[in-house]
């Protein structure tokens, strides 16, 4: 299946976004310049989803909902990663989890290292929320740098690093 790319322009950079006919396939953090050159500008009218990923990328930046509701391919991961995936979706804004029980959320407790890899592969990051996921003494890795991953976990509200621990905008702790 063929992947569509598109330049998508926010405040904090140009993301590059993938589009299949399945839905958002790639959404990758603005890092090198030039790298989007002759690549097209997103618009509404681009895709059947682009409409959704622009309001909810920008609403995300702007300290909104984190709710990206759109269509997702994510075929190009195995089927332990897209398990992963999926736990990651449902570990709620503003909270972190381990690797350890994050494999555990996936269905394998034994496979903190391949859930900790599956968070490096994630092709949708921010959508698929993988700066969510810590390791038990630390913040862990992040595919585009922990420079992004400490930005979108202060965004949310989020203790940096440590097993499940949230903490408000206002100070307070769970």
């Amino acid at each position: 299946m063929s992947e569509r790319l598109y330049r998508l322009p926010t405040a904090w950079g140009g993301f590059l976004a993938g589009f299949t006919d399945m839905g958002l396939s790639r959404l990758e953090f603005p890092r090198v310049r030039g790298r989007a050159n002759g690549v097209p500008l997103l618009r509404a009218s681009s895709e059947p989803a682009a409409s959704k990923l622009i309001a909810s990328l920008r609403r995300y930046i702007a300290g909104g909902s984190g709710k990206f509701e759109l269509p997702l391919d994510l075929s190009r991961g195995t089927a332990f990663q897209r398990r992963v995936w999926r736990a990651l979706m449902r570990v709620p804004r503003g909270r972190t989890v381990t690797y350890e029980n994050l494999a555990r959320m996936a269905g394998s407790p034994r496979a903190a290292r391949a859930a900790g890899s599956a968070c490096g592969a994630n092709p949708v990051a921010v959508v698929v929320p993988c700066h969510r996921a810590v390791a038990s003494d630390g913040i862990g890795g992040f595919g585009a740098g922990l420079r992004w991953k400490r930005r979108l976990l202060e965004l949310e509200g989020a203790a940096e690093c440590g097993p499940e621990r949230s903490r408000s905008r206002k100070g307070g702790g769970r």
